[in-house]
């Protein structure tokens, strides 16, 4: 959940925006690695403003060196087209909003503009790319992996946000989010995590935000368990298997490969009609061995696979 606690306060600024229509970064994602870059604006970030907000024509970009000067946006879609997950999470088509090209982030910046902090330094310091910082708009600033900053890397990033942000006169606040699944815990670590982003982005910070797993609450319901051998669970992952391979989910052809393992009496069924992936969550739910499986992981335990079967 670290990206939707940036992500969805961001949808809420951007469809929100009283003057839409006027040009300029509005957020600016910084990640500490391409790798970082391309899984989050592929997955979240793309799925979001170019699928299920599409209407809003949000745009959105990246640019760091993997976009290439002097590419055609129909040879990036070209390669974007050869990822199926993307095109998958896309509806099969990329949006019109989506920026490709560094001529095009140019000419029209995204309102969300996603880069690393090296090519931050290169878009402030190179004069060809002055119309991308050339209004003063931008209202968020995210840095992921925040734990990655430290030492004279965190001073160096200190100081380039202080330089955007004179490049673009900006004297309001900034709304700045950092996320890190690596924030230390103890005392008095909040007040420490406030005054370090504090420092980092040279705004006020608020509040630091905790997530906790917590088990999945019908696992804690009351309720008449079931269990399985290993056999029995070998099926199970081979009718799964059999599913995916030929994408057809549906409660008919589950009950049908069960039967055909012979392990259909062994799994509870279920009289009201129900999605696939609902009726396996209302089934396994009651499950003695997935019951144990997140009773040792509610621990806080990292695990071989292997040795997990083994223990459960």
């Amino acid at each position: 959940g670290k990206t939707e606690c940036f992500l969805y306060p961001l949808a809420q600024q951007l469809l929100s925006d009283p003057n839409p229509d006027e040009p300029g970064v509005r957020c600016l994602l910084i990640y500490p690695m391409n790798a970082l870059a391309n899984d989050q604006l592929y997955y979240r970030i793309a799925p979001l403003f170019g699928q299920q907000l599409a209407e809003q024509q949000i745009s959105f970009g990246r640019f760091t060196s993997q976009i290439r000067a002097n590419i055609s946006r129909d040879e990036e879609e070209s390669r974007l087209q050869g990822n199926d997950k993307l095109m998958q999470a896309l509806g099969g088509k990329i949006p019109a909003h989506w920026r490709l090209t560094r001529e095009e982030m140019l000419e029209s910046p995204p309102k969300i503009l996603v880069t690393n902090y090296a090519m931050l330094e290169h878009l402030l310091l190179l004069p060809r790319n002055a119309p991308l910082f050339a209004h003063n708009t931008l209202k968020t600033i995210v840095l992921d992996e925040i734990h990655t900053y430290q030492g004279a890397q965190a001073t160096e990033v200190a100081f380039l946000l202080r330089k955007l942000k004179n490049r673009l006169k900006i004297r309001q606040p900034l709304q700045v989010f950092g996320t890190s699944a690596s924030l230390p815990a103890g005392m008095d670590s909040d007040a420490k995590i406030l005054s370090f982003a504090k420092d980092l982005f040279g705004e006020e910070v608020h509040r630091v935000v905790r997530g906790v797993r917590v088990p999945h609450v019908r696992l804690q319901q009351p309720a008449s368990l079931f269990s399985l051998n290993v056999q029995a669970w070998c099926r199970i992952g081979k009718i799964l298997n059999s599913l995916v391979a030929d994408d057809n989910f549906s409660l008919h052809e589950w009950q049908y490969l069960l039967e055909e393992e012979g392990i259909a009496e062994q799994i509870p069924k279920l009289d009201e009609p129900l999605a696939f992936g609902h009726l396996l969550e209302t089934v396994f739910a009651n499950n003695i061995e997935i019951r144990k499986v997140s009773e040792f992981l509610d621990k806080g335990s990292v695990v071989e696979f292997k040795g997990l079967a083994e223990i459960i």
